[in-house]
């Protein structure tokens, strides 16, 4: 029950709308796949919405996913640790309210902050299997744009 918690936070965190900086990067790996497999593509689908989804979708599917994958890592160890650093301040704060208070409230059972940061980061293994594979917009722009340079190139080799 306590892992459920976290899990959820770990997926609306991956929700959460990406940066654009970090979606205009595309990974080394990506791009060359992208390039490697266009040529192939682009010769047996004349249709360039259906190639450039092919090429990304079908061609180029696992590194896109791998990249995906570290950077939802990224994100999710990023949000674990300022999660754990707020946890800590709340604990830090009830303490010295404890401290000052009169009576002392002895026994009294703090947030487990170290705990819920382990749990945050189990969730990245249950969002590893959940992960749904996207388009990201820096590849289908390199795909469409191969291929679309690939048709121009042909029609000017016609005479």
């Amino acid at each position: 029950m306590k892992l459920i918690l976290p899990a959820c936070a770990a997926i609306l965190a991956l929700a959460a709308p990406v940066r654009a900086q970090q979606d205009d990067e595309l990974a080394p790996e990506i791009a060359q796949c992208l390039r490697d497999n266009a040529t192939a593509v682009e010769s047996v689908e004349p249709d360039l919405t259906k190639a450039t989804d092919f090429l990304v979708i079908d061609a180029c599917a696992a590194p896109i996913a791998k990249d995906q994958q570290r950077q939802n890592a990224q994100r999710l160890q990023a949000s674990a640790e300022r999660n754990r650093a707020q946890c800590q301040q709340r604990v830090a704060q009830q303490k010295q309210l404890d401290e000052s208070s009169t009576p002392a409230r002895n026994g009294r059972v703090y947030e487990n902050c170290d705990f819920n940061y382990d749990n945050a980061l189990a969730g990245t293994q249950i969002l590893s299997i959940i992960n749904v594979p996207q388009r990201p917009a820096a590849a289908v722009a390199l795909a469409a744009k191969l291929i679309l340079d690939l048709r121009v190139a042909h029609n000017k080799s016609r005479p």
